[in-house]
């Protein structure tokens, strides 16, 4: 009895803590929330701080963690603040210029373009841009193209060596585990199943994994030769010959960079671009101080609503960083709201679940009914993620997007012989059918039951296609040649007629606003965000926190090949998934 007391006051104990804990942390985010910053000076230069910076589609401000994390030099940036700072800023009288500071930054393509994209439009309202950097990635220098002027630190370094991308296959493994993974797919180029069933890439894919990486560094080299008046030949030998490796002369030489200069040098340079009679008056004001400030004065009757679906599209609920049910409900609400007069669908996926994504484009047809529905695509609107983008009344896409992907697979993984020889233990079952244990992870298919499965995603591949045939006025069979799970960035796509135009999420809002037939008009985000403390509770009653734990504890190169192979066993029924993630060094 005595231990019982002692489990009994220690769980107390724990609970308590636990509480005084969440009690701390609620006043600190209250306190962050309520201190606000003091307002912006005139004379003031924007600093855009990215280094270390981790750029998503949203993030939230309530997050505590994201203080710590700020502590230790890394940031989050969300990419609709970034463009709304920026809009704001050019605005501003009091802003007299932007200070970019760069160092490995975080972030895919289309995100850098859509970043670089926001500077340029700054840079129409007259205001100037500067970027400094001391150890700049080649996402880094892509970003600081947008600049007027770009200045390296005299002994720093900067990485420019082209695009590289990697596929790390389990087949080996497998067989050594006994572990018998069946494959049923429709299309020659839907490879997010090779990992498992081969050791190295198809001819397929390894061309269509070219073509597109030959494509995205085709936009970079393209964007920087213009932007620095160098002949876009010269900018791939600069590539090739890994000539600005830890050589910041060779930068300036070539003309990469206008400038080597030290930290306090390029303060001073700073101050007397913002204000060349006494520099003194110059002031810096910081991205977070700048956001904290920023209020939306847009008061208008009517709304074009954004819609995020970010991840990995799911049978389940979904959330902030999964598509499921509750897209679904989102979508269906905005059909009840008449204020909302146009809905852009922000798709950063790269699919997963067939029936939900089937579920999702019967609701984006229902909304296009009454009002107009425009899609923004990400760095990923791929295979799920395109087939609830097919239905939109127009698709923008940024050159950089990773799209297309229609092809499905599924995949049905039997440990039968692994239980068997690695661990021995048997198995044995009782049927009242031949095929009472079909699909239960033990057996392998029989020829019979293997030819069901390929029946069943021929026949959601069919529907995939004829879903893009309708939604994007093309003929079924040529939708059915540039299809089979082939991947296209945006620029390659729109030649093929699956998107409409190239750009960002800016864009898309226009678009719709036009299509709408609105003057004036505010945005409405939606899902709305969940706080900190709603999604904590969520991730620790659940097996997400372990999931996400898991994947924090290995190096950061393995993270992409541990969410691959998360999804790919954690699905059942037809699968439309793109396999890739491209991240620029």
């Amino acid at each position: 009895m005595k231990g019982f007391f002692k489990i009994m006051l220690a769980t107390m104990a724990g609970m308590l803590l636990l509480g005084v804990l969440m009690f701390v942390l609620l006043l600190v985010v209250g306190f962050a929330s309520m201190s606000g910053s003091a307002p912006v000076k005139p004379n003031s230069v924007l600093v855009l701080d990215v280094r270390n910076a981790e750029v998503q589609e949203r993030v939230s401000g309530d997050n505590p963690y994201q203080m710590f994390a700020a502590d230790r030099g890394v940031s989050y940036i969300g990419l609709n603040d970034w463009d709304a700072v920026l809009k704001n800023a050019a605005d501003d009288q009091n802003i007299k210029g932007v200070s970019l500071e760069l160092g490995q930054i975080s972030a895919s393509p289309a995100t850098l373009e859509a970043m670089r994209d926001a500077l340029l439009r700054f840079k129409k309202s007259g205001k100037f841009v500067y970027a400094y950097g001391i150890s700049m990635s080649q996402g880094d220098y892509y970003l600081a193209t947008a600049a007027d002027s770009i200045f390296l630190h005299p002994v720093g370094t900067m990485m420019f060596n082209g695009l590289s991308a990697q596929v790390m296959f389990y087949k080996e493994l497998l067989d050594k585990l006994d572990v018998d993974v069946q494959i049923v797919r429709h299309g020659a180029y839907k490879s997010a199943v090779e990992p498992f069933i081969s050791r190295k890439m198809s001819e397929a894919n390894r061309e269509q994994v070219t073509e597109y990486l030959q494509s995205v560094w085709g936009v970079f080299c393209k964007d920087i030769a213009t932007a620095r008046k160098i002949d876009e030949k010269s900018v791939r030998v600069v590539a090739d010959n890994l000539m600005l490796f830890d050589n910041p002369h060779a930068a300036l030489s070539t003309r990469f960079v206008d400038g080597l200069a030290y930290d306090d040098v390029y303060r001073r340079i700073l101050k007397t671009r913002a204000y060349a009679r006494d520099t003194a008056k110059v002031c810096e004001v910081a991205y977070s101080d700048y956001l904290q400030n920023l209020h939306s004065s847009v008061s208008a009757p009517y709304k074009v609503a954004v819609v995020y679906a970010t991840g990995t599209v799911v049978d389940g609920e979904g959330g902030q960083d999964e598509i499921g049910s509750d897209m679904l409900e989102t979508l269906r609400k905005l059909r009840e709201e008449k204020s909302v007069k146009a809905v852009v669908l922000r798709i950063n996926s790269g699919g997963g679940s067939g029936l939900m994504s089937e579920q999702i484009w019967r609701e984006v047809t229902l909304l296009k009914r009454d009002r107009p529905v425009i899609v923004s695509m990400g760095d990923y609107a791929a295979s799920g993620g395109y087939y609830i983008a097919c239905a939109a009344d127009r698709i923008v896409a940024e050159p950089t997007t990773i799209t297309g992907s229609i092809g499905v697979f599924w995949m049905v993984p039997s440990l039968g012989r692994t239980l068997s020889r690695k661990l021995g233990v048997d198995v044995e079952t009782v049927n009242t059918n031949s095929s009472s244990d079909w699909l239960n992870g033990l057996r392998t298919m029989t020829e019979s039951e293997y030819d069901i499965v390929q029946q069943s995603v021929d026949r959601f591949y069919d529907t995939f296609v004829r879903r893009v045939a309708d939604g994007r006025r093309l003929g079924v069979r040529y939708v059915d040649g540039i299809a089979q799970g082939r991947v296209w960035t945006g620029e390659q796509a729109l030649g093929k007629g699956l998107v409409d135009t190239l750009g960002g999420l800016d864009l898309a809002i226009r678009i719709a606003a036009e299509q709408a037939k609105l003057s004036k008009y505010a945005i409405m985000e939606r899902p709305v965000m969940e706080n900190f403390f709603s999604r904590m509770l969520t991730a620790m009653s659940g097996a997400r926190a372990v999931r996400n734990s898991s994947r924090n504890a290995l190096p950061a190169a393995f993270a992409p090949y541990l969410e691959l192979e998360r999804t790919l066993r954690g699905r059942s029924g037809v699968q439309a998934m793109l396999p890739y993630q491209i991240t620029i060094r």
